[in-house]
């Protein structure tokens, strides 16, 4: 698209550009040095570089456009990233607690930072592989100097710092189709515009192995009526409420405001039933969540009579209100959340703010889940009931598959014992458990091969052949969506 959609820095800014977001290896792989060149991160990955979407069409969250900016900002000033950024704008904004270089604390800390896991212990700082979109060593004290100076008119002392309509401008979705179908939710120079417990407001989120962070903004009619908070949090637990916190707070700043009246369905809106259907995220936030996004994240979407209905995977239906013109509004929000749309070809898609959905039949939902239940299933025969079918008719319990998912499954479990510091990294491990996943397409072709001279002995020989093509299929699924081989420091 690089005649009619240029990428922009704008786009960058914006997630817009259509760029992925990064790979496993950025996150979880000890490789990564605070004082590396920032284009080290892209490595000799080209899809990194390839655009999933024409720029500015639709919003999708991206660390890699961050990387870039960082890197832009090096080639433009002659000067690292992290010390450009301190200096120029961390400094005079008087965050003196805060730094985009990595080191051990915060300059000016006075107690040592420490997150911690579940289990209660301690995490230790590690340096992130896309650095300008995920380091950031602050305080909430800080945090919340940052928000007043995005409230107010962008000058310092009195002499212009930030163009105050860039500052407006944060949070607000600029040419995405979703903007353009007249939805205000979304993202914008750095900030997402929420609409969650009775507020709308500008905020990011941050979160590493070990801490989790919000900042919001509420504006008000003039800088010193604007409200916000920062809250950090020095534990990461998979299963706490975080976002119970926001919600206190929100209410403690008395900003909750109880949502309209839902409304029904219009004759004329009824015509919207022709987007009920299944649908799957398009594209996908990360490459190796394609396939299990198809299988267990597919939300449904349902307008009829009785009104209108979006649900993701299992989670609870969320009930819709028409807002007019293709928008609807999830009955315990304050503004429109989703938007009805056509690609090119005339198409359903959905767009909220934070995300582009396409439409999919059932029979590609039914097929792909078909395919991966034939393979877990032909695996499952492979491994525990082909040895002894095998020794029953005479011949080898080691069989080509058996053998194959044994040694997968050893070296998934060995796998298991390395640090998750270094869980995407070419360890010995890791080439174990990617070498086995290669040989596992090969055995069940010999498997196959075998199950076709049985035919011809005479012997029984469809299940076997059966259970060698299902595995085969589950191969080919796993690798049109890069999924094989397991090598964990490509995902």
């Amino acid at each position: 698209w690089a005649q009619c959609h240029p990428l922009r820095l704008r786009h960058l800014l914006d997630m817009s550009g259509g760029l992925r977001d990064l790979r496993l290896h950025h996150a979880f792989s000890r490789r990564h040095r605070a004082d590396a060149p920032l284009a080290q991160a892209l490595g000799d990955d080209p899809e990194l570089m390839q655009l999933r979407s024409p720029p500015g069409q639709q919003f999708s969250y991206s660390n890699l456009s961050f990387l870039l900016l960082g890197m832009v900002i090096e080639r433009r000033t002659g000067q690292a990233y992290a010390a450009w950024i301190d200096r120029e704008l961390l400094r005079p904004l008087g965050m003196l607690d805060s730094s985009t270089a990595l080191a051990s604390d915060p300059p000016g800390a006075a107690v040592p930072a420490q997150g911690h896991l579940e289990d209660q212990s301690t995490v230790p700082l590690q340096s992130f592989g896309m650095r300008p979109s995920g380091t950031l060593l602050t305080t909430a004290a800080d945090l919340i100097k940052l928000l007043r100076f995005i409230a107010s008119d962008g000058k310092l002392q009195g002499q212009p710092f930030i163009d105050t309509r860039l500052l407006r401008a944060m949070g607000r979705p600029q040419g995405s189709d979703a903007a353009r179908a007249g939805l205000t939710s979304g993202y914008g120079l750095g900030l997402f515009t929420r609409d969650r417990h009775g507020a709308v407001g500008l905020c990011h989120g941050g979160s590493m192995a070990g801490w989790r962070a919000m900042a919001c903004l509420f504006p008000g009619d003039s800088p010193e009526a604007a409200r916000g908070f920062a809250v950090v949090h020095n534990m990461d637990h998979e299963s706490a409420h975080y976002a119970a916190f926001d919600a206190r707070l929100v209410q403690e700043l008395g900003l909750q405001r109880p949502p309209p009246p839902p409304r029904a369905l219009t004759p004329a809106q009824r015509a919207d039933a022709a987007w009920s259907g299944l649908y799957i995220a398009d594209p996908p936030r990360l490459d190796l969540l394609d396939l299990p996004g198809r299988l267990f994240g597919v939300w449904s979407l349902r307008i009829d009579a009785h009104g209108a209905r979006l649900r993701e995977g299992l989670a609870s239906v969320r009930q819709l209100s028409p807002e007019g013109a293709g928008r609807y509004r999830q009955t315990d929000r304050l503004q429109p959340t989703l938007a009805l749309l056509r690609d090119a070809q005339g198409r359903p898609r959905l767009a909220s703010g934070m995300l582009s959905l396409r439409q999919i039949s059932v029979t590609e939902w039914g097929a792909t889940w078909a395919l991966v239940a034939a393979g877990l299933a032909g695996l499952l025969f492979s491994l525990l009931a082909l040895p002894w079918r095998s020794h029953r008719q005479g011949r080898r319990a080691t069989q080509p598959t058996s053998v194959a998912v044994g040694l997968l499954l050893a070296c998934a479990a060995w796998a298991t014992f390395m640090p998750w510091q270094e869980l995407a990294q070419a360890s010995a491990a890791n080439l174990a458990l990617c070498a086995s996943s290669l040989l596992l397409p090969a055995a069940a072709a010999w498997q196959l091969a075998l199950a076709l001279q049985a035919r011809r002995a005479g012997a029984a020989w469809r299940l076997e052949a059966s259970a060698a093509l299902a595995v085969l299929a589950l191969c080919a699924t796993l690798a049109r969506f890069g999924l094989l081989p397991i090598a964990l420091w490509r995902w």
